[in-house]
């Protein structure tokens, strides 16, 4: 189905829906009658071009969802259509009806003129006539118009045909309802034969019935005569004792009762609460501090369950609150001027010379390169160890605070850009009151990083945890309108140019070393050198050369 929106002159729209065979005459002409326009004082155009009602729509050069328009014809109303009508033999004649008269008074008209009798049926041939490749025939040349079949005006063409009916057609229909009625009637009786065995399969199960009932008493007086159960032949579960404590010394292998739910509910808390003890020595003795557990253990010799959860508890809490900050450096706080650089770079970018096309092929070391990148990649998925994944951030965390000791963190403020000197173990609260102490007068502002991201203010979190470290840019945002030449201090600022601020940078990072994250991954152990054997001893120990020949054949 198609559609086609009509756009009526009060300006409202219709949607149609269209068949390809579906005239344009009956379609448009009911959208007219729902809105109340005559289709007959309008002229429907698409594009400026004038459309044929009377074509079907896949004849009418339309595509799918066309807006038709339709305006005042400005003509007087014409309900006359010159019809042509075209016989077997090819002779044609041609004459003005009205768009309202009936077929077969066209086609009676037409008879008088050819001399002919088309409209009565002979033997068994009935007149019929086509138009745009559609039959009508019988009743429905006494019942339908030329305004019917999308005539509506102009020149149109009519062929008569004589269709001939099938001589045969009423001994097929006898033919026909003969074998309807004796399928009917084997099917008749198919359908009593299976009945009648439904009702024998049904008598023969009430038959069993009646003779399986006695065997059912019997089973039920037997089991009222059998001996009442003794629940007292049981034998109880010794008492288990209720105390939750529990210690290392306990023998393993001891006499236990019959396991319960709750018991066994009670065991598997105790291997989770031991399993989380023995993680949090291990990470004890990784970082080389003492531990309340140890020291338990080392007294005593063993400990309950109750003990190892609050020993737990607070070495967690204990490392949690543990947050160890450095006191400030030295800032060197020093800004420039953002688009002088942007000068200095255009000018730059003028003098560079334009890269030719061997600079982007890719040559057999890159290829190689990227080989030898990919084979990391795939050994460390690979070989990842079963390590939770909060521990390898930690690590890492570690890792970094490990390398990068010192950041640099530069403020955007429009054209100027002001750098300072921080240590990467301070907390980021320190990066606002640091520019705090920058402003000459006290507003509000936030630190972004791109993207709009917000520095958090936090007072526990250092620089590499904020993903500071080792050098970020932070862009300032005003929560009112000031004027930053006014509000920032730039005398308590010395100004230096681009290059100068870069290796007051890098010198200050030159004391970063290299970062390695730790990837969890179980690498093949270094395996020792084998020292390489002197010739003189292997040619001592040398196996016997091989002679040539077959191993059958063997020389006395």
């Amino acid at each position: 189905m198609s559609n086609i929106t009509l756009l009526f002159p009060n300006a409202r729209r219709c949607l149609i829906k269209v068949s390809p065979n579906t005239f344009l005459s009956q379609a448009v002409e009911d959208a007219c009658l729902k809105h109340g326009f005559d289709l007959d004082d309008y002229i429907a155009h698409n594009q400026k071009k004038v459309i044929d009602l009377g074509l079907p729509y896949r004849l009418s050069g339309l595509h799918n969802n066309a807006l038709l328009e339709l305006s005042s014809s400005g003509r007087e109303k014409n309900f006359k259509a010159e019809v042509a009508l075209q016989l077997e033999n090819g002779q044609r004649q041609s004459h003005s009806f009205n768009i309202f008269c009936s077929l077969r008074e066209v086609i009676n008209h037409f008879a008088s003129l050819f001399q002919e009798d088309l409209g009565s049926q002979i033997n068994d041939e009935f007149p019929s006539c086509m138009y745009m490749n559609k039959r009508y025939s019988a009743n429905e040349l006494e019942t339908l118009s030329l305004s019917d079949i999308g005539i509506s005006g102009g020149r149109c063409l009519i062929r008569a045909e004589e269709a001939k009916k099938r001589q045969n057609f009423s001994n097929e229909y006898k033919k026909t309802f003969i074998e309807n009625k004796e399928r009917a009637r084997i099917e008749g009786e198919s359908f009593k034969k299976l009945q009648e065995e439904s009702e024998q399969a049904e008598e023969e199960k009430r038959l069993l019935a009646v003779q399986a009932e006695p065997m059912q008493t019997e089973q039920i007086a037997e089991v009222d005569n059998a001996p009442i159960f003794n629940r007292g032949r049981i034998p109880t579960p010794p008492p288990t004792s209720t105390n939750s404590t529990w210690s290392f010394d306990q023998p393993f292998n001891s006499s236990a009762p019959t396991e319960l739910p709750g018991t066994r509910r009670e065991e598997e808390n105790r291997i989770t609460v031991l399993r989380g003890l023995i993680q949090q020595i291990d990470n004890s003795l990784g970082i080389g501090g003492s531990s309340d557990i140890v020291e338990l253990l080392a007294e005593n010799g063993r400990m309950s369950v109750s003990q190892i959860a609050s020993a737990s508890s607070a070495m967690q809490t204990s490392e949690s609150t543990e947050q160890t900050f450095v006191d400030p450096c030295d800032r060197v706080p020093i800004y420039f001027d953002k688009s002088k650089v942007e000068q200095s770079t255009n000018e730059e970018d003028e003098s560079m010379e334009v890269e030719t096309d061997e600079f982007f092929d890719v040559s057999v070391s890159d290829v190689k390169r990227r080989q030898r990148e990919l084979r990391e990649e795939v050994q460390n998925q690979s070989q990842r160890a079963l390590v939770p994944k909060s521990f390898v951030d930690k690590k890492n965390k570690e890792l970094k605070l490990i390398a990068y000791k010192h950041t640099v963190v530069r403020y955007v403020l429009g054209n100027y850009v002001v750098q300072a000197n921080f240590l990467s173990a301070e907390p980021v609260i320190r990066l606002f009151t640091f520019f705090q102490s920058l402003l000459s007068t006290k507003c509000k502002f936030n630190l972004n990083f791109a993207l709009n991201d917000p520095v958090e203010q936090s007072e526990t979190k250092n620089l590499v945890e904020a993903n500071v470290a080792p050098k970020a840019t932070i862009y300032v945002k005003f929560k009112s309108d000031v004027s930053i030449e006014q509000t920032l201090a730039f005398n308590t600022i010395r100004a230096v140019c681009t290059s100068e601020a870069d290796s007051i940078g890098g010198e200050w990072l030159s004391a970063n070393s290299i970062y390695q994250p730790f990837k969890g991954a179980l690498l093949p152990e270094e395996r020792p050198a084998i020292p390489k054997r002197s010739a003189d001893y292997e040619n001592q120990h040398q196996p016997p050369a091989k002679s040539q020949g077959p191993k059958w054949l063997k020389f006395k």
